[in-house]
């Protein structure tokens, strides 16, 4: 039977379910769509309700006339398809705003060369006192720029003014000489714990892996103006509102983007976004004083914004050696033949960190891209999940890019929320570097996602922005998780087809998924009667069209809490 015989079932059965109704007027009457739900009771639909912000009835098209009023401004869909909004479990919105709007911009796919030509840009148009802050250099760069030649090159390039450039896994940052001195980095300094100065014989090269190694220095940096960063956060509530996402879960949040986030929403434009926060920690390095304990978090809720988490590195990446995995990298010059990376907890250390954050009320996300951080992230929450308050709070286990099959069932067993951000690994500019530091056969068994589907997760997805992709497009995502292919064509091949899901997968991977690992889908995530009107209307029916296009989707229209905050142009 095809997708078109099963949504013309679905819908007649819904039809025969629901009861004639009586109804005082809606403010918005959808009708004549094709309206795909995420309700098991009702699968597809075609018309929706909405009354002060909330869907008030979803049905038919002859039902919904008894919610039209004289007021009520009805929208004929004209059978296009409408789902729930997009909820994003896994960004960096502010950051990624923030550089687009103000930050020096590295272009995609940059050799050296053109990362020092982009600061020498930079600096040229730089005033007196400022940093040259921005990126995003790749990941193939890491062992060029383990070169202190090249830094050299950089300080030349930069006139004087201290640099600091992020890596496009947001986990490193290459600094030229001015920068290491205002932070007093020199060669015979050790970085904190979980940080890493590289060095070549004896000398620096600029390179710092990991947050714990340049956070510190990051805050020499002059400090965002207000202004800057309210106006990131507005501008970042516009693109995601843009690519159909009306909730998010901002994956690390300091004090200057609580303070941006509440601002907006405090606005008189207000904030057309719900965010989910998670708190940095004290294992991203230092606690300054941009970081907020989650005691006083509940300072800064507002409408829109809830400071509900808190955000705990267990590792790093592979590219970077920095990723705990349970067995060795390929063998190379630099780290023998039998590393496997360095956890950043012991598990004694782990364990009792989330038992005293769950003793709080506080949710986690822990960071965890090695399989050897897997593990250790579900000890952790196995130890947690035994004590007086079992499955009390939210633990979500982010990005879990290799896995021992072993503990595939684990995640069902112990309600630990998969965090996966899809652009990060279909076939991308991080696979083959994924095939030079672990092989091509766990490469190609990475990113299990139909697996932990099999075995009865809560699989949630988000996008990591600005990692990776210069946008948070959800359709680029559902396409690379249907087909385990690039779907822009820029890498060739197909990672792991094994671990491709049905498209209705993909679409709950990226709406009641991720408002349930967020603890957020009493309100959102699917099309009910009750919950917030978040809806988003399609150009094109992904269930109609062959899968490699669903990547050029684009949405027409985007309704938060009610309110059409999005309407595509002509």
């Amino acid at each position: 039977m095809n997708n078109n015989s099963m949504m013309a079932l679905a819908l007649a059965a819904a039809i025969a379910a629901v009861p004639t109704v009586h109804a005082a007027d809606a403010d918005t009457v959808f009708t004549h769509g094709a309206i795909y739900t995420l309700d098991d009771r009702q699968p597809w639909a075609e018309a929706v309700a909405v009354r002060q912000g909330r869907i008030e009835f979803v049905g038919t098209n002859a039902q919904a006339q008894a919610f039209v009023g004289s007021r009520t401004k009805v929208v004929d869909l004209q059978g296009r398809l409408m789902l729930p909004a997009i909820s994003d479990i896994h960004a960096h919105p502010i950051e990624a705003s923030y550089e687009i709007l103000y930050r020096c911009t590295i272009p995609p796919g940059a050799g050296v060369d053109a990362v020092i030509a982009a600061v020498a840009g930079c600096a040229a148009r730089a005033k007196p006192g400022a940093w040259i802050v921005g990126g995003a250099w790749p990941s193939a760069l890491l062992g060029e720029l383990e070169n202190p030649e090249n830094l050299a090159r950089l300080d030349a390039a930069s006139k004087g003014f201290p640099v600091l450039l992020r890596d496009d896994t947001v986990h490193n940052r290459w600094v030229n000489s001015r920068a290491l001195a205002l932070a007093g980095i020199t060669p015979q300094s050790q970085a904190p714990a979980g940080g890493t100065y590289v060095k070549k014989e004896g000398r620096l090269t600029g390179l710092l892996k990991e947050p714990a190694a340049w956070l510190a220095l990051s805050r020499l940096a002059p400090p965002s103006g207000k202004e800057q960063m309210v106006r990131a956060a507005q501008f970042a509530a516009s693109t995601l509102n843009r690519l159909g996402v009306t909730s998010v879960q901002d994956a690390f949040v300091t004090r200057d983007y609580m303070n941006a986030w509440v601002g907006a929403d405090r606005s008189k434009e207000g904030l057309n976004l719900r965010v989910i926060a998670s708190l940095a920690s004290d294992n991203a390095g230092d606690e300054g004083a941009d970081f907020v304990k989650p005691e006083e978090a509940n300072q800064w809720r507002s409408a829109h914004f809830r400071p509900d988490f808190v955000k705990v590195f267990l590792d790093g990446v592979p590219m970077a050696y920095t990723a705990y995995m349970r067995a060795p990298y390929v063998p190379d010059d630099v780290h023998g033949h039998d590393y496997v990376g360095v956890p950043h907890y012991t598990p004694e250390q782990l364990k009792d960190k989330l038992l005293a954050l769950d003793r709080q009320g506080i949710s986690v996300k822990l960071h965890a891209v090695g399989d050897g951080a897997v593990h250790e992230a579900l000890d952790a929450i196995e130890s947690v999940r035994g004590k007086e308050r079992p499955g009390r709070n939210i633990l979500q286990i982010a990005h879990i890019t290799f896995l021992d099959k072993a503990d595939l069932p684990r995640f069902a067993q112990l309600n630990a929320v998969v965090d996966m951000s899809p652009m990060l690994w279909y076939p991308a500019p991080f696979t083959p570097l994924f095939d030079k530091v672990v092989g091509p056969e766990r490469t190609q068994a990475s990113a299990p996602i139909k697996s932990l589907f099999d075995a009865g997760a809560l699989v949630a997805a988000g996008s990591d922005w600005p990692a990776a992709r210069p946008l948070p497009d959800p359709w680029v995502g559902i396409e690379g998780m249907v087909t385990r292919r690039d779907p822009e064509g820029r890498m060739p091949g197909v990672l792991g087809p094994q671990e491709a899901v049905s498209l209705e997968r993909a679409i709950l991977a990226y709406t009641l998924n991720p408002a349930r690992g967020m603890g957020i889908d009493a309100e959102t995530g699917s099309i009910e009667a009750g919950k917030s009107a978040d809806l988003i209307v399609l150009d094109r029916n992904l269930f109609k069209i062959p899968v490699t296009e669903i990547h050029k989707t684009r949405v027409l229209g985007t309704w938060f809490e009610g309110r059409q905050v999005y309407r595509a142009q002509p």
